[in-house]
Protein backbone atom coordinates (compact mmCIF):
# COMPACT_ATOMS: atom_id res chain seq x y z
CA UNK A 1 0.00 0.00 0.00
CA UNK A 2 3.11 2.07 0.39
CA UNK A 3 2.21 5.60 -1.28
CA UNK A 4 -0.97 3.73 -2.85
CA UNK A 5 -2.09 7.56 -2.96
CA UNK A 6 0.00 8.87 -4.93
CA UNK A 7 -0.66 8.52 -9.05
CA UNK A 8 2.42 8.84 -10.37
CA UNK A 9 4.64 6.57 -8.12
CA UNK A 10 7.42 4.36 -9.20
CA UNK A 11 7.24 2.00 -6.20
CA UNK A 12 3.29 1.56 -7.16
CA UNK A 13 4.12 0.68 -10.78
CA UNK A 14 6.75 -1.79 -9.47
CA UNK A 15 4.27 -3.60 -7.15
CA UNK A 16 1.29 -3.20 -9.44
CA UNK A 17 3.16 -5.17 -12.10
CA UNK A 18 1.37 -7.81 -13.31
CA UNK A 19 4.00 -10.09 -13.82
CA UNK A 20 5.76 -9.29 -10.40
CA UNK A 21 9.05 -9.05 -12.02
CA UNK A 22 9.94 -7.07 -8.83
CA UNK A 23 8.87 -9.01 -6.28
CA UNK A 24 10.08 -12.12 -7.22
CA UNK A 25 13.66 -10.72 -7.87
CA UNK A 26 13.90 -10.10 -4.58
CA UNK A 27 12.96 -13.93 -3.59
CA UNK A 28 15.39 -15.08 -6.10
CA UNK A 29 18.15 -12.80 -4.66
CA UNK A 30 18.43 -13.66 -1.36
CA UNK A 31 20.69 -16.93 -0.13
CA UNK A 32 18.28 -19.31 1.97
CA UNK A 33 21.07 -21.61 2.24
CA UNK A 34 23.81 -19.10 3.54
CA UNK A 35 21.09 -17.94 6.35
CA UNK A 36 20.33 -21.25 7.53
CA UNK A 37 24.26 -22.16 7.45
CA UNK A 38 25.06 -18.66 9.04
CA UNK A 39 22.37 -17.79 11.34
CA UNK A 40 20.39 -21.31 12.30
CA UNK A 41 23.26 -23.84 12.66
CA UNK A 42 21.87 -25.81 9.41
CA UNK A 43 18.79 -26.55 11.41
CA UNK A 44 15.66 -25.35 9.72
CA UNK A 45 13.50 -27.49 7.55
CA UNK A 46 12.94 -27.88 4.25
CA UNK A 47 11.66 -26.93 1.71
CA UNK A 48 10.56 -23.58 1.77
CA UNK A 49 7.03 -21.95 2.26
CA UNK A 50 7.32 -20.61 -0.82
CA UNK A 51 9.69 -21.75 -3.47
CA UNK A 52 12.46 -19.37 -5.16
CA UNK A 53 15.03 -20.66 -6.16
CA UNK A 54 18.61 -18.61 -5.27
CA UNK A 55 19.28 -17.27 -8.53
CA UNK A 56 21.37 -13.87 -8.87
CA UNK A 57 21.07 -13.92 -12.74
CA UNK A 58 17.75 -14.53 -12.93
CA UNK A 59 17.11 -11.75 -10.41
CA UNK A 60 19.35 -9.18 -12.31
CA UNK A 61 17.03 -10.24 -15.72
CA UNK A 62 13.88 -10.00 -13.91
CA UNK A 63 14.73 -6.05 -12.45
CA UNK A 64 15.82 -5.36 -15.75
CA UNK A 65 12.57 -6.33 -17.16
CA UNK A 66 10.92 -4.37 -14.47
CA UNK A 67 12.27 -1.15 -15.86
CA UNK A 68 15.14 -0.74 -12.98
CA UNK A 69 18.13 -1.53 -15.85
CA UNK A 70 19.42 2.40 -15.74
CA UNK A 71 21.89 3.05 -12.81
CA UNK A 72 22.23 5.92 -10.45
CA UNK A 73 25.85 8.10 -9.72
CA UNK A 74 26.14 5.56 -7.22
CA UNK A 75 25.75 2.26 -9.38
CA UNK A 76 22.43 0.95 -7.74
CA UNK A 77 19.37 0.59 -10.10
CA UNK A 78 17.08 3.36 -10.65
CA UNK A 79 12.95 3.47 -10.55
CA UNK A 80 11.41 2.86 -13.88
CA UNK A 81 11.79 6.70 -14.63
CA UNK A 82 15.50 6.58 -14.09
CA UNK A 83 14.57 8.45 -10.47
CA UNK A 84 16.28 6.87 -7.22
CA UNK A 85 15.99 4.03 -5.79
CA UNK A 86 15.90 3.72 -2.27
CA UNK A 87 14.71 1.20 0.47
CA UNK A 88 14.52 0.40 4.11
CA UNK A 89 13.91 -3.20 5.59
CA UNK A 90 12.62 -2.90 9.03
CA UNK A 91 12.41 -5.04 11.66
CA UNK A 92 12.11 -5.06 15.57
CA UNK A 93 14.22 -5.61 18.65
CA UNK A 94 12.06 -8.98 19.59
CA UNK A 95 14.41 -11.45 18.53
CA UNK A 96 18.20 -11.24 17.48
CA UNK A 97 17.81 -13.15 14.36
CA UNK A 98 15.75 -11.21 12.94
CA UNK A 99 18.32 -8.46 13.00
CA UNK A 100 21.09 -10.63 11.65
CA UNK A 101 18.59 -11.79 8.78
CA UNK A 102 17.96 -8.13 7.73
CA UNK A 103 21.12 -7.13 7.29
CA UNK A 104 22.21 -10.49 5.43
CA UNK A 105 19.37 -9.21 3.18
CA UNK A 106 20.13 -5.93 2.49
CA UNK A 107 24.11 -7.37 1.41
CA UNK A 108 22.01 -9.72 -1.03
CA UNK A 109 19.80 -6.81 -2.33
CA UNK A 110 23.12 -5.13 -3.16
CA UNK A 111 24.74 -7.48 -4.87
CA UNK A 112 21.63 -7.42 -7.72
CA UNK A 113 21.84 -3.36 -7.72
CA UNK A 114 19.03 -2.15 -5.05
CA UNK A 115 20.45 0.49 -2.80
CA UNK A 116 18.73 -0.84 0.22
CA UNK A 117 19.32 -0.38 3.89
CA UNK A 118 17.72 -2.10 7.30
CA UNK A 119 16.50 -0.27 10.25
CA UNK A 120 15.65 -1.90 13.89
CA UNK A 121 13.13 -0.34 16.09
CA UNK A 122 11.25 -1.55 19.24
CA UNK A 123 7.95 -3.61 18.48
CA UNK A 124 5.54 -1.29 19.29
CA UNK A 125 6.79 1.60 17.41
CA UNK A 126 7.69 -1.47 14.41
CA UNK A 127 4.39 -2.11 14.24
CA UNK A 128 2.49 1.47 15.03
CA UNK A 129 4.37 2.99 11.88
CA UNK A 130 3.49 0.12 9.67
CA UNK A 131 -0.04 0.03 9.85
CA UNK A 132 0.46 3.90 9.13
CA UNK A 133 1.78 2.73 5.95
CA UNK A 134 5.16 4.10 6.62
CA UNK A 135 7.76 1.26 5.60
CA UNK A 136 7.79 -0.64 2.11
CA UNK A 137 10.05 -3.59 3.40
CA UNK A 138 9.73 -5.44 7.00
CA UNK A 139 10.49 -8.56 8.49
CA UNK A 140 8.86 -10.44 10.96
CA UNK A 141 8.43 -14.13 11.90
CA UNK A 142 5.05 -15.91 11.29
CA UNK A 143 3.60 -19.24 12.72
CA UNK A 144 2.96 -21.35 9.40
CA UNK A 145 2.96 -24.52 11.15
CA UNK A 146 -0.43 -23.21 12.73
CA UNK A 147 -2.16 -21.46 9.70
CA UNK A 148 -3.71 -25.02 8.25
CA UNK A 149 -5.33 -25.69 11.61
CA UNK A 150 -6.92 -22.29 11.31
CA UNK A 151 -5.69 -21.62 15.02
CA UNK A 152 -3.07 -18.45 13.65
CA UNK A 153 -4.22 -16.08 11.25
CA UNK A 154 -1.00 -14.50 11.20
CA UNK A 155 -0.30 -14.27 7.58
CA UNK A 156 -3.72 -12.68 7.02
CA UNK A 157 -4.05 -8.06 5.98
CA UNK A 158 -2.66 -6.64 8.75
CA UNK A 159 -2.07 -8.82 11.32
CA UNK A 160 0.99 -9.74 12.13
CA UNK A 161 2.99 -8.86 8.91
CA UNK A 162 0.99 -5.21 8.93
CA UNK A 163 0.53 -5.35 5.47
CA UNK A 164 -1.99 -3.56 3.36
CA UNK A 165 -3.43 -1.93 6.03
CA UNK A 166 -5.11 0.39 4.08
CA UNK A 167 -7.31 -2.14 2.17
CA UNK A 168 -8.96 -3.32 5.24
CA UNK A 169 -9.30 0.26 6.47
CA UNK A 170 -11.15 0.28 3.39
CA UNK A 171 -13.41 -2.80 3.90
CA UNK A 172 -14.05 -1.74 7.56
CA UNK A 173 -15.15 1.62 6.45
CA UNK A 174 -17.25 0.47 3.77
CA UNK A 175 -15.50 2.57 0.86
CA UNK A 176 -14.72 5.67 2.91
CA UNK A 177 -11.44 5.50 3.92
CA UNK A 178 -8.28 4.09 2.87
CA UNK A 179 -7.37 2.37 -0.53
CA UNK A 180 -9.55 0.20 -2.58
CA UNK A 181 -8.13 -3.57 -2.79
CA UNK A 182 -6.71 -4.01 -6.46
CA UNK A 183 -7.28 -7.53 -7.81
CA UNK A 184 -4.46 -9.56 -6.33
CA UNK A 185 -5.39 -8.33 -2.74
CA UNK A 186 -9.09 -8.87 -3.31
CA UNK A 187 -8.09 -12.69 -4.20
CA UNK A 188 -6.91 -13.34 -1.05
CA UNK A 189 -9.93 -11.51 0.79
CA UNK A 190 -12.01 -14.08 -1.43
CA UNK A 191 -9.77 -16.82 -0.36
CA UNK A 192 -10.03 -15.94 3.44
CA UNK A 193 -13.54 -15.81 3.32
CA UNK A 194 -13.91 -19.03 1.84
CA UNK A 195 -11.60 -21.01 3.90
CA UNK A 196 -13.18 -19.25 6.80
CA UNK A 197 -16.75 -21.18 6.15
CA UNK A 198 -15.79 -24.23 5.99
CA UNK A 199 -13.89 -26.87 8.39
CA UNK A 200 -10.06 -26.26 8.29
CA UNK A 201 -9.43 -29.71 8.07
CA UNK A 202 -12.30 -30.99 5.33
CA UNK A 203 -11.53 -31.58 1.79
CA UNK A 204 -12.63 -28.20 0.45
CA UNK A 205 -10.73 -26.38 3.43
CA UNK A 206 -7.29 -28.40 2.63
CA UNK A 207 -7.61 -26.95 -0.80
CA UNK A 208 -8.55 -23.23 0.21
CA UNK A 209 -5.33 -23.42 1.88
CA UNK A 210 -3.09 -24.53 -0.93
CA UNK A 211 -4.65 -21.80 -2.61
CA UNK A 212 -3.80 -19.48 -0.40
CA UNK A 213 -0.09 -20.81 -0.17
CA UNK A 214 -0.18 -20.67 -3.90
CA UNK A 215 -1.09 -17.09 -3.82
CA UNK A 216 2.07 -15.52 -1.44
CA UNK A 217 3.87 -17.51 -3.97
CA UNK A 218 3.02 -15.57 -6.94
CA UNK A 219 5.13 -12.97 -4.84
CA UNK A 220 2.18 -10.90 -3.88
CA UNK A 221 2.90 -9.70 -0.29
CA UNK A 222 5.42 -12.06 1.43
CA UNK A 223 8.70 -13.76 1.02
CA UNK A 224 10.01 -16.56 2.99
CA UNK A 225 13.82 -15.93 2.97
CA UNK A 226 14.21 -19.46 5.61
CA UNK A 227 11.51 -21.99 6.43
CA UNK A 228 10.15 -23.93 9.39
CA UNK A 229 13.12 -23.40 12.56
CA UNK A 230 13.70 -25.81 15.26
CA UNK A 231 13.24 -24.35 18.78
CA UNK A 232 14.41 -26.34 21.54
CA UNK A 233 12.17 -26.61 24.67
CA UNK A 234 13.62 -27.13 28.19
CA UNK A 235 12.65 -28.65 30.89
CA UNK A 236 13.43 -30.62 33.83
CA UNK A 237 13.69 -34.16 33.66
CA UNK A 238 11.26 -34.98 36.20
CA UNK A 239 8.33 -33.00 34.91
CA UNK A 240 6.04 -35.53 33.21
CA UNK A 241 3.51 -35.47 30.51
CA UNK A 242 5.44 -33.00 28.49
CA UNK A 243 5.47 -34.21 24.22
CA UNK A 244 8.93 -35.24 23.54
CA UNK A 245 8.52 -35.65 19.92
CA UNK A 246 6.21 -33.78 16.86
CA UNK A 247 4.84 -31.24 19.24
CA UNK A 248 4.08 -28.55 16.43
CA UNK A 249 4.60 -25.25 18.51
CA UNK A 250 7.02 -24.01 20.00
CA UNK A 251 4.68 -21.87 22.37
CA UNK A 252 2.73 -24.30 23.51
CA UNK A 253 4.33 -27.47 25.13
CA UNK A 254 4.27 -25.75 28.52
CA UNK A 255 1.24 -24.21 28.04
CA UNK A 256 -1.12 -26.54 26.29
CA UNK A 257 -0.54 -29.78 27.84
CA UNK A 258 -3.79 -31.01 29.69
CA UNK A 259 -1.87 -32.40 32.93
CA UNK A 260 1.57 -31.96 33.32
CA UNK A 261 2.92 -32.80 37.28
CA UNK A 262 6.63 -33.05 38.83
CA UNK A 263 7.66 -37.07 39.59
Amino acid sequence: DYEYDKPNSQWQKLIKDPNKSFTRALALAINSEDINNALYFNMYEMPKITTAEYNVEKANKLLDEAGMSKKDRAGYRTYPDGSEFMATIVTGNMSPDLIDITVMMQNYFDAVGLNINTKMLTGKILRARARNNEFKLKVIWHDQPIWYSGISRDYDVCMKGDYSCQTMKYYESQGKEGYKPPPHMVELYDINAKRMSVPPESAEGAKLFSELLQWFTKGNAAIWPIGKIKVPNIFKKNIKNIPRENYPYNLGISSSSLIWYFD
